[in-house]
């Protein structure tokens, strides 16, 4: 997504009134209109969710709807003028694992991981290996080929992302090495049957960086893919506070060193509160015997000031692409429904309100979008790696973004 080193503004887009899941119940009316939206807020492109139950229940089998809803959501945003991300393998949504139950085992117990969705309901079971289990992958191969094969040359389509919106959060690889020859894989059959049109993004959840037994950052991009990083001030405790966009800045510099080449933000945000809720605090229930999270909500010029913030610092940066978490906030009615029952974050992450309104953020999009360089998108810092030692952060990941994000702010790293 860059033209002449610039960087460019995106969003996950679905459905104002339906969530993520709404491929089988597809709009092109409603989808038409909202994607014209998100290009009048300044994006250049969307980060569409391609849950793998909703577009492959089976091994050899893809969902006919959801293939053909995918392919009239492609024709809206070359109408708006917009390019496409589609994310495949999404089987994470914040915390919860939406699996087809061919990728399911039964289990007497839950998995820890993540409480599991499958079927519409709860399942009690523990994800397949699908790193390093052929027939899996087979399975994952042949959905590659029916998908990309068929859209690889539809003209919005800018990227395909292999990440699953975080799987290796919920499917943990049996060893780093694994997830690198899965990815690797991946890449071969998609740019054969893409023949080499689009670049290939793996996306990925800021807390791999420091989570045990998963892979590194230079592995990954080593097969061929460009890496991008959500990143959320408000789940990290070394961050000064939510707001802290330096701590979004520091997070990609880190991860571009580690990665030994650029990365982007495929998702940030801060949650803004609302007249429907009862004040600033929201509980987040957890599992049993849990007591639940505190999440805090913010009033929409915190939410405006955060992301001017952010968008300043890409530019300085030169990321490649920067996006908001998504279009719009979740409406009540999805509640209650997984993931919006536990995950409280995405209900209020969007540019967009609810009831289509506008929050304050979208001006600041729009004005970004206009005069990226801008005095007030002025920012500090600038595109460089990290004076740091990477296998010392390999030896504590945890302890090192602490201490180096203090050195950071202070200028000595």
């Amino acid at each position: 997504m860059t033209a002449n080193g610039e960087t460019h503004f995106g969003l996950t887009y679905w459905p104002i009134r339906k969530g993520p899941f709404f491929w089988e119940a597809f709009d092109a009316h409603e989808v038409a209109y909202e994607l014209a939206h998100a290009a009048d807020l300044g994006c250049a492109f969307v980060r569409v969710l391609l849950p793998w139950e909703s577009f492959q229940p089976w091994e050899r089998h893809i969902t006919v709807r959801a293939f053909d809803a995918f392919g009239r959501l492609l024709d809206a945003a070359e109408q708006a003028g917009l390019s496409v991300v589609p994310v495949l393998f999404v089987g994470h949504l914040y915390g919860q694992r939406f699996l087809p139950r061919w990728l399911m085992t039964p289990a007497p117990t839950p998995d820890l991981n993540a409480r599991t969705v499958s079927g519409g309901s709860e399942y009690v079971g523990r994800a397949r290996n699908v790193y390093t289990d052929r027939p899996l992958l087979e399975a994952q191969h042949y959905f590659v080929r029916e998908l990309v094969g068929f859209y690889a040359q539809h003209p919005a389509l800018h990227a395909w992302d292999v990440g699953g919106n975080g799987l290796f959060l919920v499917v943990p690889p049996p060893a780093p090495d694994a997830a690198v020859e899965w990815l690797g894989e991946l890449v071969e059959v998609i740019s054969e049957v893409d023949e080499g049109r689009h670049p290939i993004w793996c996306g990925l959840p800021d807390s791999l960086l420091t989570m045990s037994g998963m892979p590194f950052l230079a592995a990954l991009r080593g097969v061929g893919v460009t890496l991008a990083l959500d990143v959320y001030p408000i789940l990290h405790p070394e961050a000064d506070g939510p707001q802290d966009a330096d701590f979004v800045a520091f997070t990609l510099l880190l991860a571009a060193t580690l990665a030994e080449g650029p990365v982007g933000c495929s998702a940030t945000g801060l949650p803004t509160t609302g007249s429907d809720l009862p004040g600033p605090m929201v509980e987040v229930p957890r599992g049993p015997d849990q007591p639940p999270r505190q999440v805090p909500l913010f009033d929409e010029e915190a939410q405006a000031a955060y992301l001017e913030r952010v968008l300043a610092h890409a530019t300085a940066l030169r990321l490649p692409f920067v996006a908001q978490a998504t279009f719009a906030d979740a409406p009540p009615t999805l509640w209650e429904t997984p993931p919006f029952d536990q995950a409280v974050l995405p209900r209020h992450l969007g540019l967009v309100r609810a009831d289509g309104r506008e929050k304050e953020a979208a001006a600041v999009t729009r004005r970004w979008a206009r005069t990226p360089g801008a005095e007030e998108f002025a920012s500090p810092f600038e595109a460089r790696p990290l004076s740091i030692d990477p296998d010392a952060f390999a030896r504590d990941p945890q302890g090192a973004l602490a201490e180096w994000y203090r050195a950071f702010r202070e200028g000595a790293i």
